[in-house]
């Protein structure tokens, strides 16, 4: 079972070097990921720094709350706009 699992393994890596296109495609995806995951880590002491007046910190429910309905704005208006072919 181990034999067959790194068989799989390599022979995923090697769709993934040989074509281009999948090549790309995970870039992207890792990038993208790569860029969320110092979003979520950096993003509450960026806003924490510019507390300037210490008034107790920046409210964080209300901005991360705020981030989620951009989301699902922009998820919507692209389903909209994909129904609409614009």
């Amino acid at each position: 079972s181990g034999g067959i699992m790194c068989r799989s393994l390599r022979d995923s890596m090697l769709t993934v070097w040989r074509s281009t296109t999948i090549f790309n495609l995970c870039a992207v995806c890792a990038f993208f990921e790569g860029a969320m995951y110092v979003f979520i880590f950096q993003w509450t002491p960026a806003l924490r720094a510019l507390d300037t007046d210490y008034s107790g910190g920046p409210p964080l429910g209300t901005i991360f709350a705020t981030f989620m309905v951009c989301c699902m704005l922009g998820t919507s208006a692209f389903s909209i706009a994909v129904a609409y072919q614009v």
